[in-house]
């Protein structure tokens, strides 16, 4: 959490964020950050439907901040997944950017509350009585994909489970 706050501290102080982009290969970031979580994936018997093209054109990415968005969307989509569930992560071109998605089937997420979520410090009411992490997740995942030219969004819909989506630019 206090690497969080320092990111968000700097954010708010209009130092950016220093990014290192370079021309990435998403597969080999989706292969790293799934291997660094899979004993979480494992504690819970959470099973991986890893769907990854055969070729996947290299984006124009930060790698570090990039893999610390995908695991981070991991961590989320396994703490919010039940017990012996399936989870899905997807990799696929879709025009001049490559899309990458963590599919869970958790509790989902209200409409409302989709934009929310990207806040900092936002906390959504949970009937289980779970407290989410910081708060901070998601938003600085958010920019770390803006700063980087691309999107980070949700598709979910209560009692569906959640996709997390981001897309990033093919490299020139």
């Amino acid at each position: 959490m206090v690497g969080e706050l320092l990111d968000v501290s700097r954010l708010d102080a209009g130092a950016g964020i220093h990014l290192d982009l370079r021309p990435t290969n998403l597969a080999d970031v989706v292969r790293y950050a799934t291997a660094t979580v899979q004993a979480q994936l494992t504690d819970k018997q959470i099973r991986l439907d890893l769907q990854l093209p055969f070729h996947l054109y290299p984006v124009r990415a930060d790698v570090e901040k990039t893999t610390w968005v995908l695991i981070n969307l991991l961590a989320n989509a396994i703490r919010y997944s039940p017990t012996g569930e399936t989870m899905t992560v997807r990799a696929e071109a879709i025009g001049q950017q490559v899309q990458v998605s963590v599919q869970d089937h958790g509790p989902g997420i209200a409409a409302e509350h989709h934009e929310r979520i990207f806040q900092r410090f936002a906390q959504l009411p949970d009937p289980s009585g779970y407290r989410g992490g910081s708060g901070l997740g998601l938003s600085i995942a958010r920019e770390f994909i803006a700063t980087q030219g691309g999107r980070l969004w949700v598709e979910s819909e209560l009692g569906t489970g959640s996709t997390f989506c981001f897309m990033l630019p093919i490299s020139n």
